[in-house]
């Protein structure tokens, strides 16, 4: 699977995927005969998968084989779930009841176990029926990004620097700013932390040394100014 854009661009796709455009098919050529390609949307695809649900396998391989295709299909959401089950339902009936009452319990348990949102369609989708090309899956929660804090950092190295803190801040915001682009979310976490004690610090140590300034010239003389005053 790849990705452009933040779209998914393979086809078929359930998420606002391109559609067939006859004007780019590939040309026919000559071997012996002639070789173009074939469209297989109208094949008989349930009744050899049937008769092997039915005939070939035992009540045992029946059991096993929903259970594992209910567990990779549990990640899928809602309407994506409901499409397969479509299939599963042509194939055979108990088949499709089956993985559907599986995916059910599990979708359950989902939304009481995780706040992840999932999503379901207004109506049922039929198996052969052709998805809306305008279809849009809106991801909610999103994961929050960390703080770099350059801002606060480049005022610190050009306003409060002592021992090269707010330098070593600003270093470390670029370095989280990186990890933010990159996608390194958990690496971006660390640097920002670092980040933000060393801008902390900084502001600590001008702020005593403002106050100990303020002590020191002007407090103190003044004191005794007014002792010898009287």
């Amino acid at each position: 699977m790849c990705f452009q854009g933040g779209a998914p661009n393979y086809f078929p796709c359930s998420f606002s995927a391109p559609d067939c455009q006859p004007c780019f098919l590939e040309s026919k050529f000559k071997v012996s005969p002639d070789v173009t390609r074939y469209n297989s949307a109208n094949d008989d695809n349930y009744t050899q998968a049937g008769t092997f649900y039915s005939e070939v396998l035992s009540e045992e391989e029946r059991r096993r084989l929903c259970q594992n295709l209910a567990g990779a299909l549990k990640g899928a959401q809602v309407f994506i779930q409901e499409r397969m089950v479509q299939h599963l339902m042509a194939i055979h009936p108990d088949y499709g009841k089956q993985v559907q009452s599986l995916l059910t319990k599990h979708n359950a348990e989902a939304q009481k176990n995780s706040n992840v949102h999932v999503y379901t369609r207004p109506t049922a989708i039929n198996a052969s029926a052709k998805m809306d090309p305008d279809t849009v899956v809106t991801i909610v929660n999103p994961v929050e990004h960390p703080r770099d804090y350059v801002v606060w950092s480049i005022c610190s190295f050009f306003h409060a620097n002592p021992f090269c803190l707010g330098l070593l801040a600003l270093i470390f915001s670029f370095k989280a700013r990186d990890m933010k682009v990159i996608g390194d979310l958990q690496r971006a976490r660390g640097y920002s932390q670092w980040a933000l004690g060393f801008n902390v610090a900084a502001l600590i140590i001008l702020f005593l040394t403002i106050l100990i300034l303020v002590i020191v010239f002007g407090i103190i003389p003044f004191s005794s100014y007014l002792i010898n005053s009287y």
